[in-house]
């Protein structure tokens, strides 16, 4: 009983350490290094729009073809597939290295993202399509997917230790 206690407090200072700190860094990263290079991709672009702003995390680039309007979102990671995750881990009592693999995958999703947007002018602009890409799917299956995969793996620990 104690230890589910301990968990349901750890989830709870989790849950507000991620409102209170993380959810105003990730604004303050937005301005400082998301806009920034949004803003370079749609002065070179001409058929590019730009919509976000400081206040939220999630940007837009819209991009005007002849059949439409395409829509190429991106954002900040360490957002709520990190503290989906996170809780995830906490409940299946993970080891401490898979919070280091959900940390490395959200810097890696990131950081991957950034590269693929600032590659769009000097490149291809095939690489805006890889922007979303990361940050719609590839973060979202590797953050969640980490917590059955360290569930899987510590089940199989157990199993081996039995044996």
């Amino acid at each position: 009983m104690r230890e589910i206690g301990i968990r349901s407090g750890l989830i709870l200072i989790i849950i507000v350490g991620y409102f209170v700190l993380l959810r105003p860094a990730r604004g303050l990263i937005n301005e400082a290094v998301y806009q920034p290079v949004a803003e370079y991709v749609v002065q070179a672009q001409p058929g590019f729009s730009f919509a976000g702003d400081a206040k939220t995390v999630s940007n837009h680039l819209l991009i005007e073809e002849d059949i439409g309007i395409e829509e190429i979102y991106f954002t900040v990671s360490f957002g709520l597939h990190f503290l989906l995750a996170c809780i995830g881990l906490i409940m299946i009592k993970a080891e401490r290295k898979y919070y280091g693999y959900l940390i490395l995958i959200q810097l890696a999703t990131g950081l991957l993202s950034i590269v693929f947007l600032a590659f769009t002018n000097l490149i291809s602009l095939q690489f805006i399509s890889l922007t979303d890409f990361t940050i719609r799917y590839l973060n979202p299956l590797c953050s969640l997917g980490l917590v059955p995969l360290a569930f899987t793996l510590q089940k199989r620990t157990v199993n081996e230790q039995r044996s």
